[in-house]
């Protein structure tokens, strides 16, 4: 919605706003069935009229800036304040229930945790810069310059237990962190490439023992997997016949039940069978914020 209302700004062209109003129309009419009242429906988990299932701060603070960004477009002034007293609602939701003590904004009603999040600050965060150049009231620069100063803080960043990488290494900050850091934000990336390197060297190169061959390319589909569901589904589906291959090879090879011991351990973790943390050395456990 943001690059639709700067598509106007730039062009002109009024589809751009009226697609902006339109979306943001439907925000609205989301939103006034919320719980809790002047949330934004995030389009999954907890939906209008449900006062159960998680909801996300921070992919509200996303909604709330589409939303003001289509506000400060309108040049009717009744539109204007509906668009804005909706964001006021949803910041004024914040403020109340999720501004932790150091600053740091929480996501919401998340199950996973419940403590300061760096997403929800910097997505709620933003939006309440916005609001405080909008509007100039000085509670939302103060809440946005809290989050500011809290995500500076040195210890913050990935500070939960978020991905099984995360549980197995926690005792290891700089190991934790690389690790959550790069699943978090290159882990489609690294799927992709782990599995075009898989398919190179399926197809290309030669082994002198191909037992090493097909483990190592059962590695990197592994790797896959493990770093994005959504591009390791892509790839089944679009190259069926090239996964049968490596089923095929990998079984007449021996290889198949490794990678399968290799592979159940984060599945386990995944579904709650081991304990988070299990494999990991001896340590501190990780401050949460």
């Amino acid at each position: 919605m943001r690059a639709l209302a700067v598509g106007f700004d730039m062009t002109g062209k009024r589809a751009y706003l009226d697609a902006c109003r339109h979306w943001s129309d439907r925000i609205i009419g989301y939103q006034g069935g919320m719980i809790p009242k002047g949330a934004y429906y995030i389009n999954h988990s907890r939906a209008p009229g449900q006062d159960k299932g998680q909801w996300n701060l921070a992919d509200s603070g996303s909604i709330g800036m589409g939303v003001l960004a289509t506000a400060t477009r309108c040049q009717d002034q009744a539109e204007r304040k509906r668009y804005l007293d909706s964001v006021r609602a949803f910041a004024e939701l914040v403020l109340a229930n999720y501004v932790g003590p150091e600053g740091g904004i929480s996501n919401g009603l998340w199950p996973e945790y419940a403590g300061q999040w760096w997403c929800s600050t910097a997505t709620f965060g933003t939006l309440a810069f916005l609001l405080y150049e909008e509007t100039g009231e000085e509670k939302y620069l103060k809440v946005a310059m809290g989050g500011l100063d809290w995500i500076f803080q040195a210890n913050l960043p990935f500070a939960h237990d978020e991905h099984w990488c995360r549980q197995i290494f926690g005792a290891l900050r700089e190991v934790s962190s690389f690790f959550t850091a790069y699943f978090w934000v290159f882990h489609h990336v690294a799927a992709l490439f782990s599995l075009l390197i898989a398919m190179l060297l399926a197809h290309t190169l030669r082994f002198r023992n191909a037992r090493v061959k097909w483990l190592l390319i059962g590695v990197l589909a592994l790797n896959a997997l493990y770093s994005s569901v959504f591009v390791f589904l892509s790839a089944v589906l679009l190259g069926a016949p090239w996964w049968l291959s490596l089923l095929r090879h990998t079984w007449k090879t021996c290889v198949l039940p490794l990678l399968l011991l290799a592979g159940a351990p984060p599945l386990f973790l995944f579904f709650g069978r081991i304990e988070p943390g299990a494999g990991r050395g001896s340590g501190r456990r990780l401050r949460r914020a």
